[in-house]
């Protein structure tokens, strides 16, 4: 009987704590698959965010450089992009019509080649290195391809596209403007007489 006596509280002592265990078990799984489950809609939902955030990136970059393209392609004056060599990397329509040269042919011109007088390759080394900035505004005269010459007005900008340096130059033919200077020089002159 004593043997019973022991026995016994152990076995009603035990049988409710297995009932306890059961629910403690059971609450423990579910706060950890609740907690795996909100870690994963959170990546999942940060995932979302982030496509959707370079989505939009994406579109906004196509956009301006639709924009871009539409300008430099509408725009009366001809624009150029540089590399640090010297060499057309870019042209737009106008930059064709002025200069007289294919795109394809225009791409394998150097700069230099454009520029009628100025110097060779160690001038415009140093023009490149010196540059700001700044926008640079100077006149001086350009070679179409057949040879002939024309004033132009230069405006140059060093830019960085994806990392790389260029120099955007926009150049204006201002040969109009020229003759009617002249013009008008000359109507002074002859009015001082």
């Amino acid at each position: 009987e004593w043997l019973l006596i022991v026995k016994a509280p152990a076995a009603v002592i035990n049988a409710p704590v297995r009932q306890r265990t059961l629910p403690i078990i059971l609450a423990v799984v579910a706060l950890i698959l609740a907690a795996t489950l909100t870690v994963a809609m959170l990546w999942w939902l940060q995932s979302q965010h982030f496509e959707r955030a370079q989505r939009s990136a994406e579109l906004e970059k196509k956009a301006l450089a639709s924009h871009y393209n539409f300008l430099s392609r509408s725009a009366n004056d001809a624009i150029l992009l540089l590399d640090e060599q010297g060499h057309v990397v870019e042209a737009n329509e106008r930059a064709l019509v002025v200069y007289g040269y294919s795109r394809a042919e225009l791409l394998q011109v150097n700069a230099q080649a454009l520029r009628a007088g100025q110097g060779g390759a160690e001038e415009y080394r140093r023009w490149w290195a010196s540059g700001s900035a700044e926008p640079t505004l100077y006149e001086t005269s350009h070679f179409r391809r057949d040879g002939s010459s024309f004033p132009v007005e230069v405006s140059n900008l060093p830019i960085r596209v994806e990392g790389k340096e260029y120099r955007q130059v926009i150049v204006r033919d201002i040969t109009q403007r020229k003759l009617e200077r002249e013009q008008l020089d000359h109507a002074r002159r002859l009015y001082a007489i």
